[in-house]
């Protein structure tokens, strides 16, 4: 639906109302600034703020007393979801047919100042269906809150270090793509796949990257 009525784009940072900082693909889909909302959420008051929050976004593996971190606030639940995967960082996808900047766009707003959003355009995309959107996230042991969901995911580059698709189902990983199916697979089947992927968490929160 959302790709429906914006076109092909999804957002992978979008601006805030301020104008200062970004905000993710999960915030937008629960009607971030008042937009439509286009799944069911509720609010949860955290930590002296509130956010609109959606159990969709979390594994059922994770309870929600650990969808953030100890002492954070309502607002960092949008940074602890799925992980989208950041393609601007990754090398060139070859077997996919595309360049980093062939798979998104730029665009910079001028509401409260140079704000950036970046967007993934489904129609640019040669192969929506080995491309990923979201994927099982996780943080390895060297992040503050180890275990725990990254909304932002690399799959070859070095940084964000630490953050990878998170092998939380008995060493497999689940991950939607840009043409609405879903499926799941080991880090080797990820790492074989068009996207091949490298940046893995193992269920011990380990990093693992495979070459």
């Amino acid at each position: 639906m959302y790709a429906n009525d914006y076109y092909g784009f999804f957002v992978f940072k979008g601006p805030s109302l301020s104008g200062t900082s970004s905000k993710s693909f999960g915030s937008i889909l629960l009607g971030y600034g008042g937009g439509r909302a286009y799944l069911p959420f509720k609010e949860a008051t955290l930590g002296g703020s509130t956010a609109n929050v959606s159990k969709i976004f979390y594994c059922p593996s994770l309870t929600e007393s650990n969808w953030v971190p100890a002492g954070s606030d309502a607002s960092k639940f949008e940074f602890y979801t799925y992980g989208m995967p950041a393609y601007a960082y990754d090398v060139t996808f070859n077997q996919l047919g595309q360049t980093s900047t062939s798979s998104f766009i730029h665009k910079f707003y001028n509401a409260a100042g140079q704000e950036r959003g970046c967007y993934y355009v489904s129609s640019r995309m040669k192969k929506p269906t080995a491309t990923i959107l979201m994927a099982d996230s996780g943080r390895d042991n060297t992040d503050a809150a180890p275990g725990l969901q990254t909304s932002e995911i690399t799959l070859k580059y070095s940084s964000p270090a630490g953050k990878g698709i998170m092998l939380r189902h008995r060493n497999r990983a689940n991950a939607a793509y840009f043409d609405g199916h879903a499926a799941g697979g080991t880090a080797y089947d990820y790492r074989k796949s068009a996207c091949e992927v490298k940046n893995f968490v193992q269920g011990d929160n380990e990093f693992l990257k495979i070459n």
